[in-house]
């Protein structure tokens, strides 16, 4: 199950990180079979802001709340950065008895889902306000959450909602939208979406012109749901660096549900190779059900693709129950296990908070 897709091994890059691969997963193996914290008791991990690129707190599942505070929530964690997505398409997500996609029970509306979207975007800024949060808007915003300050950037997990002219991603941007991805479960006008019949063949012309306008407008664009060839091609033609924001490699995983979700590797090292950066959820099947499941997922991810393009994105509350993180203290306790597991100080920062700081950050100068 946690094979190397060629079978072959690492590739040694665990050296910059002052140990082999082979220790290190040996090393998260063996938290695995004590089934609780290791060593970290005895030294505690050092305290680091955690950024957490794909959330749906209080939105959604079981952290839904008319009283939901995120300062409270984020705090379990010492979780300084979220970005906070709304679903436009919600409504028209459905799933079959075996977990299967299903069609939209309607067709798309794209104005009705921009309405349900600005009415959500707005409560949660008014819930990010009430409760002392900020809200990113520029680079200085990201600097401030690295500091202590508790933020969010509002985002939207699809742009469903677009218009032919894309005045709605302006729109979007007025509002303090920061982080935008591009599709979600349903079909649209931008790109051909996992788990869907191909209909685009990768990007349309819609879809170029929208990542074009959100590197003009200064929205960090999100490749998470899209085709391999649809986030190829758009890591390609993005002038700043992309996100893949939650997800797991296709590292030689075979599941029962989820499978279509998960990010073939060459796809993962295009989106690296300009700069980008993958997100790792907390999806029980990926992790093994268990905690320490979570931490190898990391490790590896680092090995194949470096310590500066691996991020946490949990997909928090998105996921329902069907997740080994069910709140920011649980990625609290996966920091703890990766310290546990010798990852050094100055990469667990890089995961942590500053690889997201840092593709956000260009792409909001």
């Amino acid at each position: 199950m946690w094979d190397d897709e060629d079978g072959r091994g690492g590739s040694g890059r665990w050296q910059v990180v002052g140990c082999s691969r082979r220790a290190v997963l040996g090393l998260g193996l063996g938290i695995a079979a004590l089934g609780g914290r290791p060593g970290w008791a005895q030294s505690p991990a050092p305290v680091v802001p955690l950024a957490d690129t794909h959330s749906h707190m209080g939105l959604f599942g079981p952290t839904k709340s008319a009283t939901f505070s995120p300062d409270r929530f984020m705090a379990e964690g010492h979780v300084k950065l979220v970005a906070w997505k709304w679903v436009p398409d919600y409504e028209l997500v459905r799933r079959g008895a075996n977990g299967e996609l299903l069609p939209p029970p309607a067709p798309p509306d794209p104005d009705r889902m921009w309405a349900a979207t600005e009415a959500g975007w707005r409560a949660m800024r008014d819930s990010a306000t009430q409760a002392g949060v900020a809200i990113v808007l520029g680079k200085d915003d990201v600097e401030a959450a690295r500091a202590g300050h508790t933020s969010v950037v509002l985002a939207s997990e699809g742009c469903d909602f677009v218009d032919a002219a894309l005045e709605r991603v302006d729109a979007a941007y007025r509002m303090g939208v920061r982080h935008l991805q591009l599709v979600h479960y349903t079909p649209n006008p931008l790109a051909d979406v996992q788990a869907r019949p191909t209909q685009h063949g990768g990007l349309t012309s819609l879809g170029r012109d929208l990542i074009a306008r959100c590197n003009q407008r200064g929205i960090l664009v999100d490749l998470a749901h899209l085709t391999p060839e649809a986030a190829a091609e758009a890591a390609a033609l993005s002038s700043r660096p992309v996100i893949w924001s939650h997800s797991a490699l296709r590292v030689g995983r075979h599941f029962a549900s989820r499978n279509e979700r998960l990010l073939p590797l060459e796809t993962a090292r295009a989106i690296a190779s300009r700069g980008g950066v993958v997100g790792l959820w907390g999806f029980d099947q990926t992790a093994g059900y268990r905690l320490s499941g979570y931490v190898r997922l990391i490790l590896e991810a680092v090995e194949h693709l470096g310590e500066d393009h691996v991020v946490f994105g949990t997909d928090m509350s998105g996921l329902r129950n069907w997740t080994v993180l069910r709140h920011y203290g649980d990625l609290g306790k996966a920091v703890e296990e990766l310290i546990s597991a010798g990852l050094p100080e100055t990469v667990l920062r890089k995961i942590a908070f500053d690889n997201y700081a840092r593709v956000l950050t260009a792409s909001l100068t």
